[in-house]
């Protein structure tokens, strides 16, 4: 009888004869069995079918996602600061703000929920993958509760800010999360940043502190005006609130990036789920703290309109964009993009002015 090794099987020679030792099974994602002339069954980790190839979607992972989701990030993020700042200055009556972080973050998690729906197929396979990853995946599930926890956060001292501060003032201040990412990106992704970019973000820096002394010789002539509004604000305040904000952001931003690319847990909706969960339960205490006693005496939804309706609605696209943009792209990416924005807004500006000049001559 032939000695010669048959093609996948191990062998192994004792005295000049060869035996059999082990024969390597593969099993799926890659794991290898081994049994000794015998077969034998390996319990592999539980697989939902429509995980198969879903973070390797060709498309997905082009430049041409990634400059899309950048442009409609940009989009969102020059409506939602237009809208916030015209919700939060206007005569009518005010809404709570933390009633509106919470239900933003409500539409986030719904949405989330649909499309895992729709990539099960089914109620059964959906409620059997909720299960496994949010009650016995407890681990990665509560690890999420740290970005969670600073999102929420970061969105109330956005409010704040909105409040206290200049539309414009407050977009290129709120630009300092540019420097606070690329500051965490180096700590938590060992990044490199070539001289070039840092100096563009050390002159994005100066440009902030010069906008911050120059509104703090102004504000005073502002507040003087006979705006019940402006008479209300605190520009101490506003910077302080926006200040926090970029350092929150910073790291949270980061956090994330690195659980989508690092962790060992790539699902990308599930992640989202997880991390508007605890969303959800945070900032409902954030509510019953802040405003409980008011919202107990006026309702939970006082002043609301449709202004409050869109703002909710953009700040949540904005969630899912940039939990988008984290994936695909990075966190400085983000910051860019809500950086374009500013642009953005002034040539919208120039064009609304524009505007009302020619229909002021047309009229007369």
């Amino acid at each position: 009888m032939s000695n010669r090794p048959v093609p996948g099987i191990t062998t192994l020679s004792v005295n000049g004869k060869s035996n059999r030792k082990w024969e390597p099974t593969v099993v799926q994602q890659g794991f290898i069995a081994c049994h000794e002339n015998v077969s034998s069954s390996v319990q592999m980790p539980r697989k939902h079918a429509y995980e198969k190839d879903k973070d390797t979607v060709p498309f997905t992972s082009s430049t041409l996602f990634r400059v899309l989701i950048f442009v409609v990030l940009t989009l969102q993020a020059t409506c939602y600061f237009s809208l916030l700042r015209y919700s939060r200055t206007r005569s009518n009556k005010m809404y709570f703000t933390s009633t509106a972080v919470f239900l933003a973050e409500v539409v986030k998690l719904f949405t989330t929920l649909v499309v895992i729906f729709f990539q099960c197929g089914n109620v059964k396979a959906f409620t059997s993958y909720l299960i496994d990853n949010l009650f016995v995946d407890h681990k990665a599930t509560f690890r999420l509760s740290v970005p969670s926890l600073l999102y929420v956060v970061q969105n109330n001292l956005v409010y704040i800010a909105m409040t206290h501060l200049e539309s414009t003032t407050f977009q290129i201040t709120n630009q300092l999360k540019i420097l606070t990412t690329a500051v965490f990106s180096i700590l938590l992704l060992n990044k490199q940043l070539t001289k070039i970019k840092w100096i563009s973000l050390v002159l994005l820096a100066i440009g902030v502190t010069m906008v911050q002394i120059d509104t703090h010789t102004s504000v005073e002539a502002e507040m003087s005006t006979t705006s019940s509004v402006k008479s209300q604000q605190s520009a101490f305040l506003g910077f302080t609130s926006v200040l926090a904000a970029s350092m929150v952001s910073g790291f949270a931003g980061v956090y994330m990036e690195k659980i989508f690319k690092t962790g060992k847990r790539k699902l990308f909706w599930i992640s989202n789920a997880q991390l508007y969960t605890f969303g959800i339960i945070l900032s409902f205490l954030g509510v019953a703290y802040q405003d409980g006693v008011e919202i107990a005496r006026m309702g939970f939804f006082h002043g609301y309109d449709i202004i409050v309706c869109l703002v909710i609605l953009f700040a949540s696209a904005g969630g899912i964009i940039v939990s988008l943009i984290l994936k695909y792209a990075s966190c400085i990416t983000k910051g860019f993009a809500t950086s374009c924005a500013i642009v953005l807004s002034s040539v919208l500006f120039i064009l609304g002015a524009v505007s009302v000049i020619v229909s002021v001559l047309l009229y007369s």
